[in-house]
């Protein structure tokens, strides 16, 4: 029963499983969506988030999430939500 989201060099070194995720939900059409890329530059891990905000809360959710190591994203191409 240890806690494996604990690491060296983590972004955020205060995540918890149970604070910060949440059970898979559709996200509704009228809420704001956008994507966040990280290139993966060398050896970097490459990451392309797609985020939703929640207006009547201001919640900022990932729904989707791409990794690639060593290869750099390309979010010129329209994806498919």
């Amino acid at each position: 029963f240890g806690k494996w989201d604990i690491g060296e060099g983590l972004a955020f070194d205060d995540f918890c499983r149970e604070l910060h995720t949440c059970e898979p939900f559709h996200v509704p059409s009228h809420w704001y969506r956008f994507r966040a890329a990280d290139w993966g530059f060398g050896r970097d891990l490459a990451v392309c988030l797609w985020l939703a905000i929640d207006p009547s809360t201001e919640i900022m959710y990932v729904y989707r999430e791409f990794t690639a190591n060593g290869r750099q994203v390309d979010i010129s191409k329209k994806l498919i939500k």
